[in-house]
């Protein structure tokens, strides 16, 4: 048992000192600003690995040399398997990035739809789980972009570059978005008013069956008053009987 112990002990400190470990001269992002991460002094960070102090998820994020992201991970050690993601198979399509960057307390969905100008969509969905990040292959043409930021109580905007987007053969490119704490209205709003059609709708079928029962109350009273006079005719025809015998 001791044996064992020990063993196991080894290999968790062997895993703990071979483990590859973030440098401690990491940028660390402070704010982002048009789906742009920018550190403490207010400097634009581009073609570098930073650390990410706003967001929960996607800790260490890897900017382009336009400060555009090209890559989040959430461990260190994971900066380097995602480039496999980004590998066009069929000549004839591209892959468009969606990489989005949130205030710190949203924890909603962002809804999105690549639109191609013939008609064809590609529908995505970015939350917490996929890191806010999802890379979509679609064929070459022009796209438009359709999105919708929510959570529990509210839709919120989104600022992005680029409505239009063109995929050449082989393309690939990167869409940076940025949720803003800027809100478009109540998700309340529309429950309510669904909630008010409900009970709208729920009162008139209560209508319904109130003039239902009380139609059944008038013809229970007619059914007992037929019987009342079919029995008083019965005795009276069973009297007269009797008294001619």
């Amino acid at each position: 048992m001791i044996v064992l112990l020990s063993c196991a002990f080894f290999v968790v400190s062997a895993v703990t000192v071979f483990a590859e470990e973030a440098p401690l001269d990491l940028p660390v992002i402070t704010q982002w600003i048009e789906g742009k991460g920018y550190d403490s002094t207010g400097k634009m960070l581009a073609d570098t690995w930073a650390y990410d102090s706003v967001n929960v998820s996607g800790k260490y994020v890897l900017f382009g040399t336009e400060g555009e992201v090209l890559q989040k991970a959430e461990d260190w050690q994971e900066r380097n398997e995602t480039e496999e993601n980004y590998s066009v198979t069929d000549q004839n399509t591209g892959i468009i990035a969606i990489r989005c960057s949130t205030f710190p307390d949203f924890t909603g969905i962002v809804e999105g739809v690549l639109e191609e100008k013939g008609g064809t969509q590609y529908p995505f969905e970015l939350d917490y789980e996929n890191g806010y990040s999802s890379n979509i292959s679609v064929s070459t043409g022009n796209y438009r972009l359709i999105l919708t930021a929510y959570d529990d109580k509210f839709y919120y905007q989104i600022s992005f570059e680029e409505e239009r987007i063109e995929i050449q053969e082989s393309d690939f490119k990167i869409i940076n978005l940025q949720v803003t704490q800027e809100t478009k209205g109540e998700r309340k709003e529309q429950d309510t008013a669904n909630h008010e059609e409900e009970l709208s709708l729920s009162g008139f079928d209560g209508e319904r069956k109130e003039l239902s029962e009380e139609e059944l109350k008038k013809m229970g009273t007619f059914f007992l008053l037929t019987i009342a006079i079919c029995l008083i005719g019965y005795g009276i025809y069973r009297k007269r009987k009797k008294t001619y015998t």
